[in-house]
């Protein structure tokens, strides 16, 4: 937790400190999502391991119940879907950088607003406003969850729109990229683009993948009870899955790193100096 926090603090500062790596187009949503990550591990972090320390949530009120439900659905989805238009960015990026160039209000500044305001706006109507009556549970990971996902449509809903499609979507990208970037690699003549966008497309891969791993045993814990009951697997996806975003919290800044050369030799750098041992002088 500790060396993602401090990992994340040097990333936010030197992109405040030089402005050529923050004015990159294809940084803005590495920034974005880096942003929600320490979010969720800063906040959201200390009160699960409070949860998970002494059995109890941190305050035992239904009001509190909502604002972590909200909180973190919202966080999460924002990370999620944020991620999935990060790989359909890149391949406009690299594949038509003019004509997204040309339209970035639409296809670059909007998706990026609608993914940070979305998630909340939904979480606050299907949490708050909506007329269902939550028995909540001060013993469990975010009170128990919400009573909107014990009705099918709205559970449905939820998961396939939010979580399910952001991660097929990204692998669906991310594998056509990769395709796609390495075909241009063989032809003559086209090796520039794999030289030019290396950096991208792997900070891409990197990030992308380790979503998809720790998603996808999430989405399978979820899936197949219902349609196989098998107690195990439920047991299994309450009592370990269900932690397992906060891998991709934790790793998110180090993986973006591999995009960020710059920051990266930078931070080497400091850690260099200060492993440097200083020659003693003797006062006779």
């Amino acid at each position: 937790m500790i060396p993602s926090i401090i990992c994340s603090l040097l990333i936010f500062y030197h992109f405040a400190r030089f402005p050529q790596i923050r004015k990159k187009l294809n940084n803005h949503v590495i920034l974005i999502l880096l942003l929600v990550n320490f979010i969720q591990v800063v906040i959201d972090m200390p009160l699960t391991l409070i949860v998970l320390h002494t059995g109890f949530v941190f305050i035992q009120t239904d009001v509190f119940c909502k604002f972590w439900l909200v909180y973190n659905y919202a966080v999460c989805v924002s990370g999620l879907t944020l991620m999935a238009y990060g790989c359909i960015e890149r391949y406009f990026l690299i594949f038509y950088h003019g004509f997204f160039k040309k339209h970035l209000i639409l296809l670059h500044y909007g998706p990026i607003l609608f993914f940070l305001i979305y998630p909340p706006l939904l979480y606050i109507g299907l949490i708050v406003i909506y007329p269902c009556e939550s028995y909540f549970d001060y013993t469990l990971f975010t009170c128990g969850g919400s009573c909107y996902q014990y009705e099918v449509a709205l559970g449905l809903f939820d998961w396939f729109c939010n979580i399910f499609t952001p991660i097929i979507i990204s692998i669906i990208a991310t594998i056509i990229l990769i395709i796609r970037v390495l075909l241009q690699k063989r032809r003559v003549g086209q090796r520039a683009i794999w030289q030019r966008n290396r950096k991208m497309v792997l900070q891409l891969a990197s990030v992308s993948l380790m979503y998809i791993i720790v998603w996808i045993p999430i989405i399978v814990g979820f899936v197949i009870p219902p349609i196989i009951p098998n107690a195990f697997i439920l047991q299994l996806s309450s009592a370990v899955f269900i932690y397992f975003e906060y891998i991709s919290f934790l790793f998110c800044p180090f993986m973006c790193l591999t995009g960020l050369p710059e920051i990266r030799q930078s931070i080497k750098n400091i850690f260099i100096r200060n492993n440097i041992i200083q020659p003693t002088i003797q006062i006779k």
